[in-house]
């Protein structure tokens, strides 16, 4: 381990400062991410929930109810919501790894459309989930 040595503003003797280290880096860019997909969850949630345009699927393209966009729209609030918070977080990615999941295999299914930014957000869960 590399010790750098900077001179302490208080005595004028040089004090021995630890580099931060890759693991502590790795964890911030960890907490990033972790926030941000918290928010990106709780928003997208948030619109299905009340019913945007942009994220309610078409009607003539899955077969569904409507209560199924809802249902969706409520577990990523949930699971947003826990991801956000560092104790909970390994729960919320596991809710969001299934409840995205089903997403993608309804859209694998009924051809509505494309799956792979679906599975990059299950990935991403994933991530979180082994990082803690």
């Amino acid at each position: 381990m590399t010790r750098h040595f900077t001179p302490s503003p208080r005595h004028g003797r040089a004090s021995i400062v630890p580099p931060l280290s890759a693991r502590r880096l790795t964890h911030g860019a960890v907490d990033a991410i972790r926030i941000l997909l918290a928010a990106v969850f709780l928003f997208a949630g948030a619109a299905k929930l009340i019913g945007l345009p942009l994220v309610a699927a078409p009607d003539h393209l899955t077969p569904m109810n409507d209560w199924i966009p809802r249902a969706v729209g409520a577990a990523q609030v949930v699971g947003g919501f826990l991801l956000g918070v560092p104790r909970m977080s390994v729960i919320g990615a596991m809710l969001l790894m299934l409840a995205m999941s089903g997403v993608a295999a309804m859209q694998a299914l009924t051809g509505s459309g494309t799956v792979l930014p679906i599975l990059g957000m299950v990935y991403l869960c994933a991530v979180m989930m082994i990082e803690r």
